[in-house]
Formats: structure tokens, sequence, C-alpha cells
């Protein structure tokens, strides 16, 4: 038995007899048609011959038993069956290489949590819908490229106890948005100012950057190049990746206003963090560059001071320069106190095997971009789970269509620094994932597993088996059934026992749709027992099991965390809607 993500299904034929074919017998199909019908046929093990567009005896006898043996609806005009044949052959890798549901499912649950008797529906706020890859063009909320709403911060912006939240919309070029809570589960949309707009805001840190005591907003942006992919979206005459820089929006007692910082920033960041690198009591800025051959402006720190203004660092070690990264989280790993960066980032296929699919970058009297550079982390441990995915993706190529595959990209991505076991060191939680491309198609960036590195430096154990032992729905890395990669990790107590509880948020809800719903983990929530994550069953979740971006906030200000979802509301408004739960206080 292979020990691997894909458990490979092979195809078995079964011999039929030849008895009258009826409806099968009698089609009349165009050449183009009946060898389209051969290839899949021959594709999915149905042997036929010659993919010569003859509408023989044995092209009839193997479309009757692929659709006998799928339940498919084969007696249609020429059209409908071809485009049924299609829709089978689409899943033909994906199938082949994903885990049975058996296979995915724990064998044992955390049951005390229900949604239903812990939370309680609140309100729900619609949202605007924007046209992918354009200018901001609004359009209606079922158009079939309208973006993604996602939530990107959460902290109480008008200091009135309770949490906002800051939305962004994905792929558009339009404003981000802050919700006010109104301490009912609802919100009063503000739209941020007009620096906040941006093609691609990839991560927003909070902090307050002036020492007044609100929390301030700075946006790393991710401006990719649409026009390849849109005739909608005109370019800017400015250089790509310079137009849109990052942004700094200071708080004020009226909203936020712009503090210019354009002229110092990368405009191209993946993500980044704010944190006091240098201890003057001011935050400083992390930007990481998406690209390692960006050309535009690359400085990697900049230092804050109490009027505003920023220094740039000196610059930083070649080993880190010439790196992708993917997420930066800033804390003190080592208890020195000064403040460490924890890197995640793209591995070479080369590494995958060795130490290094995090960086650590150990902060110095002398500055951090002077830092001792550390390695942690194997991205796998076997063999044969790459091996694995290098051929799915070669399926996908030869038999789907999809061209050429360029390099697969295994890589880590978000990253939480947590103390999980109260031992005063903060261990390292992050997610791995494989990304790629292909020639005829886009890319496919599929994987949301946890790792756990055990802060017992200058050592970091891993520690996934034991402590977050349940997520196989989450190593699932083909397109159609993968669960995306996550944008978000928390911590927060869900079932209200005093534990902190861990929590993905993602906008995938892939999962469902493994073995037809037969998947019974809800893998963004995982219960803390005091020494391990248990996982928890999807009925138990509710309402939650249909929505995504899971974000905890306190949005009535009794100190409990309650419960953030977005989804697209495809039956009612048609929009992306934000639906809250409310954490019922008295089972506290």
């Amino acid at each position: 038995m292979r020990s691997s993500n894909f458990i490979l299904k092979s195809a078995v034929v079964i011999a039929i007899s030849c008895t009258p074919l009826s409806a099968f017998a009698d089609k009349s199909w165009s050449k183009k048609s009946v060898r389209k019908a051969q290839s899949i046929l021959n594709m999915h093990g149905y042997k036929v011959g010659a993919e010569d567009g003859i509408w023989g005896t044995k092209t009839q006898v193997a479309l009757k038993q692929f659709c006998n043996d799928r339940k498919l609806d084969c007696d249609n005009d020429e059209d409908e069956v071809i485009d049924t044949l299609k829709d089978e052959a689409s899943l033909y890798c994906d199938k082949r290489y994903t885990p049975s549901a058996g296979e995915l499912n724990p064998t044992s649950y955390d049951r005390t949590f229900k949604l239903s008797s812990t939370y309680g529906y609140a309100s729900r706020t619609v949202l605007p819908s924007f046209e992918n890859f354009t200018n901001g063009k609004e359009v209606a909320g079922d158009h079939p490229d309208s973006t993604q709403a996602i939530i990107r911060a959460v902290a109480d912006f008008n200091l009135d106890g309770m949490d906002d939240l800051i939305v962004t919309f994905h792929e558009t070029q339009q404003k981000s948005m802050v919700l006010y809570s109104d301490g009912e589960g609802g919100f009063e949309k503000v739209w941020l100012p007009e620096a906040s707009k941006s093609r691609l805001l990839r991560e927003v840190s909070v902090g307050d950057f002036n020492n007044d005591g609100r929390p301030d907003i700075y946006g790393h942006t991710a401006p990719h190049d649409w026009t390849k992919r849109s005739d909608n979206y005109k370019k800017s005459d400015t250089k790509f990746g310079r137009d849109e820089p990052d942004f700094l929006l200071i708080n004020i007692p009226d909203g936020f206003k712009e503090s210019d910082i354009s002229d110092l920033t990368n405009g191209n960041n993946h993500q980044g963090a704010v944190a006091d690198l240098n201890a003057d009591g001011f935050l400083d800025i992390i930007s990481l560059d998406q690209k390692e051959n960006f050309e535009g402006r690359s400085e990697f720190f900049l230092y804050g001071s109490k009027d505003l203004t920023f220094s740039k660092a000196q610059p930083v070690p070649n080993t880190l320069a010439k790196m992708q990264y993917h997420d930066v989280e800033a804390g003190d790993v080592n208890n020195d106190g000064l403040v460490d960066l924890v890197i995640s980032r793209v591995l070479p296929q080369t590494n995958i095997m060795s130490p290094g699919e995090l960086i650590i970058l150990l902060n110095t009297a002398k500055g951090i971009e002077n830092g001792k550079i550390l390695k942690v982390g194997k991205f796998l441990q076997d063999a044969q789970r790459w091996k694995d995915v290098l051929e799915y993706r070669q399926c996908l190529a030869e038999k789907q269509g999809f061209g050429d595959p360029y390099e697969a990209r295994p890589g880590t991505s978000e990253i939480t620094l947590h103390d999980y076991d109260n031992d005063g060191d903060l261990d390292i939680f992050y997610t791995q994932h494989i990304g790629g491309s292909f020639k005829n198609r886009g890319s496919i960036d599929k994987g949301s597993r946890i790792k756990l590195l055990r802060n017992e430096y200058p050592d970091f154990v891993d520690i996934t088996e034991t402590v977050i032992p349940d997520q196989r729905p989450l190593e699932v890395y083909t397109r159609k059934y993968g669960v995306g990669r996550p944008f978000k990790i928390f911590f927060s107590d869900v079932n209200l026992d005093d534990k902190a509880d861990l929590i993905l948020s993602g906008y995938s809800k892939s999962f469902h749709e493994i073995d037809n719903g037969a998947v019974s983990q809800n893998p963004y929530i995982y219960l803390f027992d005091g020494s391990k994550y248990d996982a928890v069953h999807r009925d138990d979740t509710g309402d939650l099991q249909w929505r995504s971006q899971y974000t905890p906030a306190d949005l009535n200000g009794d100190g409990i965390n309650d419960f953030v979802t977005v989804r697209f509301a495809r039956k009612t408004v048609k929009h992306h809607v934000i639906d809250t739960y409310l954490a019922f206080p008295w089972l506290k």
C-alpha cells in the first residue's frame, strides 16, 4: 500500500456482452464528436481502439458501459452527451488521485461543541460586488466574474469596546472598507481613503504608529499584472508594481487619513508585518517582495519615528534577498527581549526533504538585518508524496489538455506564533501548500496542512502528528477536491471552555465535494483539549459548514469572541454577505 496523500484509483473495465444497444446504435454523430467520445473513453480505460471517428460497435459498447457504471444519462442528443463526457473527463485526474472519504475521515471526533447551543445567529450584512480584473467596475452580485470579499483584519478602530473589520475586494481595483460593529452583530459600512485602492491588497497589518492609543492600518499591496487576463482593465502609465505602493492610514477621531510613504515602499509585497524591531518605542515596517525578480523598490525594513517618518534599513543578506516569500510574523522566539521574524516561502524542489521550509531571522542589538538566519522545518518526510504530486500534474497535462506543466512550487504560507503549551516560548503554527501552473491553464494552488514546530530554542521540533493528528482533508492537493490554502490562522475559545482552539480562515469549501459530501470532518476548526487539537464533525458546526472565512471577533464588547463568516448568498441577495453568530455569554 502506498504511503501517500493520494490513493491511485485504477479504472477497472468489466467485459460485457454485445446486447442490443438501442439508442446507442441509432446515433448519427459527426466524426469530430465521435473522436472526442473515443478519446475520453480510452482515457478512462474503456478501450475503443483507434480514435478514428467511426461510430462502430466497440465505441457503442464502451459508451454504454461508461454511462451505466456512472449512472449517466447518455440517451440525449450528441452535444449533451459530449458535454456529459467532458464533465467526467474534467475530473479524471482529480478522482484518480483523491483519497476516498473513508481514508479522509478521522477515527474519532470531539463532539462537545455544537454551534446551535453555543452561538446564536445574529445578523447579515450585504456587500457590494465588483467585476474581477477591472478598475473596480460595480456589477450585479450574480455576475459570473464578481470578486471575492475578504476579511483582512480585526480591531476596535473607533474605541467603543467592540471589534470592527477591514474588508477588501479580491482582484479588482477598489478601495477597502471598514465595518464598524453595531453591538448586535451588524455593521456600519464606511469606505477607507483612496490610498487603499489596489488591484490586490494582500495583507493588512494593524498597529499604533503614532502612539495615540488608536489602531492604524498598514496595507501590503501585491498588484498583479492583469493586462493579459482582461480587456476591461486599463493599466496605468507608471511602471508595474510602482503604481500601487503600500499605504499607511492613520486613525483619527473622524476616520482615517493617509500618511504618504509611497517613495519608500515596495508596492508589490505578498505579505508583511509591523513591529518595533529596534526597541525605540515606535513601530517599524516589514515588507516582503512577492517575486525575486521584481523590478521596483525592494527595501525590506523601514524604521519608524514619532513624527511618522521612516528610514531605510541596511540591505538584507543575499540569502534572504534571493528568496520568494509568502508570509512573515514578528515575535520574540528566543526570549532575549528583541522581536525576531519568522518567514514562510516558496521552496526549490531540491529542498523539500531538507530543513528550511521556514526562515527565522534573529534580531540583534546591531539591527535585525544583521541577525542570524535559522532554517527550520521539512516540507516532506516521505518522498512518495512528492512523486504523487508530480504524477498528478503530469496526468493533468496529458489527459486533460492542460499543456506542459511549469515547475511545481511547494511552499509554506500562513504563520501564527502561539504558546500552545504555556511554557513561555512562542511555538510556530503554519500551513503548507503546493502551487504551479500549466501552459494552457492558470495556476493551481492547493493544500492547507497545518504544521506545528515546538519552540525548544535553538531547536524547533516538529510535533504535528501528535498534536494535530486529524487533518487529512487539508492534505489533498488536487484542483477540484483540494482545500485552498487559508489566509489566516486564529486561536480563539470556540467551545467556551477557557482553552484557545485553532481556526483556519479561507474561502474554499471544496472539502464538501469529496465523494459527494461524505467527508464528515470540518477541516477548519480544531478543539484544544490541553494537549492536542481534535477534529470537529461537520454536523456539529451547523451553518458554518456552508460558510467560509471563519473569523473570531468580539462584536458586542462582552469579552467573548463571536463568529464572523463570509459566503456568497446565491439563492437570496446574490451578493457576498457577512453572517455573524454571537456567543451565549451565560456559558462562560
